[in-house]
């Protein structure tokens, strides 16, 4: 029922040749492509690789600033407003706060301006 190692060794090999040499093949192609004339003259300009990543042939790691680092805030957990209505509640309670605020500052103008007297000397 199980193939012996040695066999199965050598169908591995053979398959991981071809996808090595399908994978090598479609890079050479891209290569081609990069930045080459059409039949009208023009030049397609591509994007040409991973500027800014370190990689070690299996894991891509992002190079990032270390001023970028401090900048980074943590992702919020829940969304805020995700409803139309919810939108709309919240903009009526802030502008509700504004008229309460604008209330309050209109009497103490009032209270300043009874408070203040004329002193010439």
């Amino acid at each position: 029922m199980r193939p012996n190692h040695s066999a199965l060794q050598t169908k591995v090999d053979d398959y991981m040749d071809k996808f090595e040499r399908s994978e090598y093949e479609a890079q050479q192609a891209a290569l081609a492509r990069l930045n080459a004339m059409d039949d009208d003259g023009f030049t397609l300009v591509t994007r040409a690789g991973n500027k800014g990543y370190n990689t070690d042939g299996v894991i891509k790691v992002q190079a990032i600033k270390a001023e970028d680092v401090k900048n980074i805030k943590p992702k919020k957990k829940e969304l805020q407003d995700f409803y139309r209505f919810q939108m709309r509640e919240a903009k009526r309670d802030s502008t509700l706060i504004f008229l309460l605020v604008f209330e309050e500052d209109k009497i103490k103008i009032e209270a300043l301006k009874v408070n203040r007297r004329f002193k010439p000397y």
